[in-house]
């Protein structure tokens, strides 16, 4: 991949994008232990007792994907009850859902009581049939900027409660056709410098009292690691922080910004990696059905649009099209190009939409879509796709944006799917 490419794919980071990772602080309390004098048996039945009551609340309290799916789905998940503990964490790996494009697995971490204070950051890579698969994580943002044990903002999930979604990136790298053994590889880090809080960050750098333009904003961080200080945003992330690390001696910058945030924290002396593990387990192939036709093309008025994947799991389904305008003004500034999808039940809802801009005949528009098709009994043997332009009209300071939505039913197409 290109440097621009790279800048490209991934732009820096931006206001509305940092409000992904704001947490909400949730404050814990325990009852002061009532000291008194026990006899020797009573104290042993009451060891016994809590032993039992600890034992039953590990089970309990022992994170699960039981916990989020639909109830049609907890027989195909996959049990991997593995662990690892090392001087500073405690990590279980529990259990795991997976279809021919995706994985949600579940887990408890702690921190080692009076241990240092570390990060901890995940890398999952992924085979089938002795192929590497291009992987990449979905959500679960408190891994994904890395996790601080002890907490510095409780798991939004629940304290020690944390999980991850991975798609199989198949715009890059064919899909899964048989089991998928994944495995999550765990770098954990630990700092070597004072560490301190942005305090714009908290209270929206752009708005209100207070305020900071946004290149005094970048170079708080520059300072920062001139200083040998590291200074995380909204209390625990240090995306911002890594995005403006130097370039160090002897790397490019492609190479520097083809590194993974651990590698470039690593990288820049701010912090030490101090423990590596990794764990394997392996999911079954799953249902999935892809489009029958490869590069089906159909020319309307306004637009050639190219089918290049449709994918439908019993969780999802994906739909790639590359779509390429007859002049520039296709579309206004203000409007967007989507694809309502309909199977045999009805319309099938859309999770999330990706996509380029027209520039001409000579820049075609990457479009990928996402669907949800857990709702339905059966996935269908055709989807039907209805190209649909939403026009943003804007009401003024202060008030949302209200959407005109007018759908070409004439442009529609069917794609057929079969196993």
């Amino acid at each position: 991949m290109k440097l621009d490419d790279l800048k490209k794919n991934y732009p820096p980071v931006s206001a509305a994008g940092h409000a992904q990772f704001m947490r909400t602080l949730a404050n814990l309390k325990e009852e002061e232990p009532v000291k008194k004098k026990l006899s020797l048996s009573l104290a042993l039945a009451l060891v016994l007792i809590l032993a039992l009551a600890a034992t039953a609340i590990a089970l309990v309290t022992s994170y699960s994907v039981k916990d989020h799916i639909d109830p049609k789905f907890i027989d195909q998940i996959t049990q991997i009850d593995q662990s690892y503990e090392n001087d500073y964490l405690s990590l279980s790996i529990n259990d795991a859902l997976a279809d021919a494009k995706s994985l949600f697995v579940a887990m408890n971490m702690t921190h080692k009581p009076g241990a240092p204070e570390v990060y901890v950051f995940p890398f999952v890579t992924a085979e089938s049939q002795g192929k590497a698969l291009d992987v990449d994580i979905e959500s679960g943002f408190d891994f994904y900027d890395g996790a601080w044990l002890p907490e510095r903002a409780p798991s939004s999930e629940g304290p020690g409660n944390y999980s991850l979604d991975m798609a199989i990136m198949e715009d890059r790298m064919p899909g899964a056709q048989d089991d998928i053994t994944w495995t999550l590889t765990f770098h954990v880090l630990k700092p070597n410098w004072p560490i301190e809080t942005d305090q714009y960050s908290a209270r929206g750098y752009y708005e209100g009292e207070g305020k900071i333009a946004h290149e005094d904003y970048e170079q708080l961080f520059r300072d920062a690691y001139k200083n040998k200080k590291i200074l995380l945003t909204y209390n625990d992330t240090t995306v911002e922080y890594s995005a403006y690390l130097p370039l160090p001696e002897g790397l490019t910058e492609e190479e520097h910004l083809h590194m993974r945030m651990w590698e470039r924290l690593v990288v820049s002396g701010a912090f030490s990696e101090v423990d590596r593990f990794s764990r394997s387990f392996t999911t079954k192939k799953g249902e999935r059905k892809d489009a029958l036709e490869q590069t089906a093309s159909y020319d309307f008025k306004d637009y050639t649009l190219t089918v290049d994947q449709v994918s439908l799991t019993p969780i999802q389904m994906e739909a790639r099209f590359t779509i390429t305008a007859k002049r520039p003004d296709v579309l206004a500034q203000d409007e967007v190009l989507y694809f309502e999808a309909r199977g045999e039940d009805g319309a099938i809802t859309a999770t999330g939409f990706s996509f380029g801009s027209f520039g001409g005949s000579a820049d075609p528009m990457g479009f990928i879509g996402s669907y949800d098709t857990k709702p339905l009994k059966t996935l269908p043997d055709e989807v039907t796709f209805v190209p649909f332009i939403r026009k943003t009209i804007p009401q003024g300071p202060g008030k949302n944006a209200l959407f005109e939505t007018s759908y070409q039913e004439e442009n529609a197409f069917t794609v057929k799917v079969g196993q």
